[in-house]
């Protein structure tokens, strides 16, 4: 999978989280910038990907079997 804009190469972890909006916008208040914007995961959820201040790749996942 190519990764986009300015993701460095590496692991990324994943935190499941109950909401998925509401994390996303305490990474962005605490120095995150959305590398991917939140996507549907077909019956499973949604998730995104930001970048901390030390440029650390981090992903957010929302359960939701009715993401579509």
């Amino acid at each position: 999978m190519k990764r986009e804009n300015d993701m460095p190469p590496g692991t990324v972890n994943t935190i499941d989280v109950p909401d998925i909006d509401g994390y996303t916008e305490k990474a962005i208040a605490a120095g995150a910038t959305v590398v991917m914007q939140k996507m549907p995961v077909t019956g499973v959820g949604w998730m995104c990907y930001l970048m901390d201040p030390e440029k650390n790749v981090f992903g957010l996942m929302e359960m939701d079997e009715n993401a579509k």
